[in-house]
Order: structure tokens, then sequence, then C-alpha cells
């Protein structure tokens, strides 16, 4: 596996990161995670798998898991 989903800890959002990083920087508000500390959510060797898990984790944590679940079915 080398890609994996983390959690911003400033805006809260779920971003992508290549597992052999030893840090990475949110996408979105540019914070600085420090991956040896960061919750892994979700582990794949897929891209397409990873697109679908950070939709997913970022819908659910928004309370829309359903809408996004309707809006892929």
């Amino acid at each position: 596996m080398k890609f994996g989903v983390v959690l911003c800890p400033r805006c809260l959002r779920f971003f992508a990161i290549e597992l052999a990083w030893k840090s990475a920087s949110c996408k979105r508000c540019g914070a600085r995670v420090d991956l040896s500390k960061a919750k892994v959510f979700f582990k794949t060797d897929s891209r397409v798998e990873l697109s679908d898990a950070i939709g997913s984790l970022n819908a659910d944590w928004d309370g829309r898991f359903d809408e996004f679940k309707q809006a892929f079915s």
C-alpha cells in the first residue's frame, strides 16, 4: 500500500498522502501534518480507491454521506 488518507487538524478535511512521506501539507489550507503522529484512516495502492475514500470520508464528516452515495450510485 502506498497511499493513505489523513485528516487535516486545521481545516478538518481529509486529504491524500503517500505512506512513505514523513510529513505532508493540506492542499486546502496549507497546514503541515507530521505523518508519524497522524492517524491514517484509509490505505490503498489504487488512486481510484483513494479518491473515492476521500470523497466518502469528507461527505460522512459533513453529515452528507447519504447524498454522496446517491450521487455515485
